[in-house]
């Protein structure tokens, strides 16, 4: 597994959720990708459509392959598609 922002397979991986948690995101499939812990702290709880533009994110993704960019970039019309839980959650 490689950090789907940056591309780093050499360091240790967590689980990010792409609709945020916090925002009744759930913890299936659909919703999850490997981050970095740099990336994943970096995102923090920004929407997943803004942190492909964020500052950070275009740094580090220049040296991912086009078809990873555009990977990433498909996902974003997607997220509406996955279901929330219903109501806010506070964070952890």
């Amino acid at each position: 597994y490689k950090c789907r922002y940056c591309g780093r397979d050499d360091v240790p991986l967590t689980v990010d959720h792409l609709v945020l948690w916090e925002d009744g995101g759930p913890s299936i499939e659909e919703n999850l990708v490997s981050a970095c812990r740099k990336c994943n702290k970096k995102r923090g709880n920004t929407e997943y459509s803004d942190w492909l533009q964020h500052p950070y994110y275009l740094k580090v993704s220049a040296a991912l392959l086009p078809c990873h960019q555009e990977k990433n970039e498909k996902l974003a019309p997607t997220l509406p598609g996955i279901p929330r839980v219903v109501g806010k959650r506070r964070s952890r």
